[in-house]
């Protein structure tokens, strides 16, 4: 437990202090999400907006592909989750991949 509170109070100290190496970090991510930001943006506004306002064929098809793709994401970061976490009741349900080692 203790090296988890020293963790925090580290992670804590470089915020406070500004650390040169952690801004560089965060910047880059900052900017890496704006782009990938401005990259979907262009694809999905105009594509939603195709799929939502003219009537072709195919439609159907195509808003439910784009609703399973957009389904994807949370269910495979749950399913994840669930299996690094496996215990208690979701375990005894066999959502996850492997079992336990014994």
């Amino acid at each position: 437990m203790g090296s988890i509170l020293e963790g925090f109070v580290k992670a804590f100290s470089l915020i406070i202090q500004l650390d040169r190496e952690l801004l560089s970090i965060i910047l880059l991510s900052l900017e890496i999400s704006g782009v990938a930001l401005l990259i979907a943006s262009c694809l999905g506004i105009p594509a939603g907006s195709i799929l939502g306002l003219t009537k072709f064929r195919g439609r159907g098809l195509a808003i439910t592909l784009s609703n399973t793709f957009m389904a994807c994401l949370p269910l495979s970061s749950d399913c994840s989750f669930i299996c690094y976490f496996h215990g208690g009741d979701l375990w005894d349900l066999w959502l996850c991949c492997t079992p336990p080692m014994q």
